[in-house]
């Protein structure tokens, strides 16, 4: 990696910063998170986003699976560069790619059990100043992403 913002290794230029209000503060849960479809698409796009400044100032994104496929934090930001280095059109670099991955975190989730990504949408809510629940603090948006494999019987599909 670089170490300067817009020096990345590939040939597209870095998007340029969108200037003008940003979204409200957003907890962004991507099920399937360890999956093809996250990995080609949606963890690429969203630093893409965040790059050109279109993602809201503060934000969390809480990658979630199920617990056979779970990472730790620290697993799943480097899952994400990988990502976005292989899939991206923005490639990671420098402190963009560093303030980008302090925003990931992981939580497995089951049917049974449900606890870690609970949590973990809990402590970024708590992060980011927002909460869902009503006070002095201003609201948190919750946003949420699944993918569900082809092999699925029509009824589990929706």
């Amino acid at each position: 990696m670089s170490s300067s913002p817009g020096s990345g290794s590939g040939s597209e230029p870095e998007p340029e910063p969108r200037p003008g209000p940003r979204p409200d503060n957003h907890v962004i849960v991507l099920f399937g998170a360890t999956g093809d479809l996250a990995k080609r698409k949606l963890l690429p796009g969203l630093y893409h986003l965040f790059v050109a400044g279109l993602l809201p100032e503060k934000f969390r994104i809480i990658g979630s699976s199920p617990p056979d496929y779970a990472l730790s934090d620290a697993d799943f930001a480097a899952h994400a560069e990988s990502a976005v280095s292989s899939f991206g059109e923005t490639k990671p670099d420098g402190s963009n790619w560093d303030e980008f991955a302090a925003c990931l975190s992981f939580g497995a989730a089951s049917p049974e059990d449900p606890s870690p990504l609970v949590s973990a949408v809990d402590a970024a809510e708590k992060t980011i100043g927002g909460s869902r629940g009503s006070g002095p603090v201003r609201r948190s948006s919750r946003s949420s992403g699944c993918s569900v494999p082809r092999g699925l019987p029509p009824r589990a599909r929706g």
